[in-house]
């Protein structure tokens, strides 16, 4: 079926000035991958969102990786980790595979996200870490709490930001609340390297070796005697940085790297104009009480990434909603993902509680509208019109 307003495949265009010094790097003679570039754009990151440590990888998922590994080597195999259900498969995939058990938390029925009282339900003696997604672009609002919780029970918690860069909540950025962080430079996110990236962010210190180390095949330099020729006894060593997991390879091309520094200097610019284009919406829709949204839609808390609704199911098909949207109006609105305990994947893999019942109505009525920074008035006018008639046509 072709759209006349199709899902989006990327979360913007890009300017020239997104690639100043792209075509000159591209003909030089300098690395192609893991160098300078690489390095400044995890010092400017680290410095523009009070971060404490970041490395460039290949992806989110990958740093999610990474910080699986370290879990596995320090806790153990079956430590358990809570994740929410309600989240992109990544968030979990990376700790089931090294091994841990993964723990399914519903969500907050209001906020769409995990919450304190969701967690506290599934803790047991036996938890080792939190992982918190702030969903759609919201920081978790409970994610204060969710803080001072965690470090009173020595329980690691983790912040996939992978949607939700740039935004702050009581005065600090996103990834600065907890001790691991990832963020995700896919092509469909607020800011993308080219298609694909990530960074890990930690406030350990001491983990920058390991981590390193994780990244690139266990990679190290040899130190050698001042006398010792160069080339002896190899060009690098590898090296075991964690006793029960091997190494694996996530570096960012340099040519990502200079991309990512472009647009970190215009990042404000790029949310504020999703952040405008939400509140018009918001104001089209004003006398459709059959629809709901995320809490703080439009506050400094959340980075407005997705455009999702959710309808009142006893009122409203949600299906039939959809159903007028692409074959009437041409317009492809979707539902995100399955709760990830309805995968086949995670219900072989995982042996833990599904009592999960907002996840479940969440999925049931959710719809989630084409939206990137790059939408024009013309197509969110015509958006919320056929929403309007949509759901005239959908009345139970």
């Amino acid at each position: 079926m072709k759209f006349e307003i199709p899902w989006p495949a990327r979360g913007h265009n890009f300017i020239p000035s997104d690639l100043d010094g792209l075509q000159d790097l591209l003909l030089s003679e300098a690395p192609m991958t893991n160098s300078s570039f690489v390095e400044q754009f995890e010092r400017t990151f680290c410095s523009k969102f009070d971060l404490k440590n970041c490395l460039a990888t290949m992806s989110c998922a990958h740093a999610l990786d990474l910080i699986a590994l370290y879990f596995r080597d320090l806790y153990g195999e079956n430590a358990e980790i809570i994740i929410p259900a309600h989240t992109y498969c990544a968030t979990a995939i990376a700790f089931g595979r090294a091994g841990l058990k993964v723990v399914w938390a519903d969500i907050d029925e209001t906020s769409k996200v995990i919450s304190m009282e969701t967690i506290k339900k599934v803790i047991t003696k036996n938890t080792r870490a939190v992982v918190v997604v702030h969903l759609y672009g919201l920081i978790a609002p409970d994610i204060c709490k969710i803080a001072e919780y965690c470090t009173s029970k020595g329980l690691a918690l983790v912040e996939d930001c992978a949607q939700c860069i740039g935004v702050v909540r009581e005065n600090q950025y996103v990834g600065a609340f907890g001790d691991f962080a990832t963020f995700s430079f896919h092509a469909q996110k607020n800011m993308t390297t080219l298609g694909e990236g990530g960074m890990l962010s930690f406030k350990d210190p001491g983990l920058v070796g390991v981590f390193r180390g994780l990244r690139l095949n266990g990679h190290r330099g040899y130190e050698r005697d001042i006398d010792q020729p160069y080339w002896l006894p190899a060009m690098t060593d590898v090296c075991e940085d964690l006793k029960a997991s091997w190494p694996l390879k996530s570096t960012m091309t340099e040519a990502q790297a200079l991309v990512g520094l472009r647009l970190l200097d215009r990042l404000e610019a790029m949310n504020k104009k999703r952040k405008d284009d939400v509140m018009l919406f918001m104001n089209m829709m004003k006398g459709c009480p059959d629809f709901k949204f995320q809490p703080s839609l439009l506050a400094e808390s959340h980075a407005n990434h997705l455009l999702p609704i959710w309808v009142d199911t006893k009122r409203v098909s949600r299906d039939r909603v959809i159903e007028y949207l692409s074959s009437k109006a041409k317009i492809q609105a979707i539902i995100q993902y399955h709760p990830l305990h309805h995968y086949e994947l995670f219900k072989n893999k995982t042996n833990c509680a599904t009592d999960l019942p907002v996840s479940e109505i969440s999925y049931d009525s959710m719809i989630s509208l084409p939206f990137w920074e790059g939408q024009t008035h013309d197509d969110l006018n015509k958006i919320t019109q056929h929403l309007k008639l949509g759901l005239k046509e959908s009345m139970l």
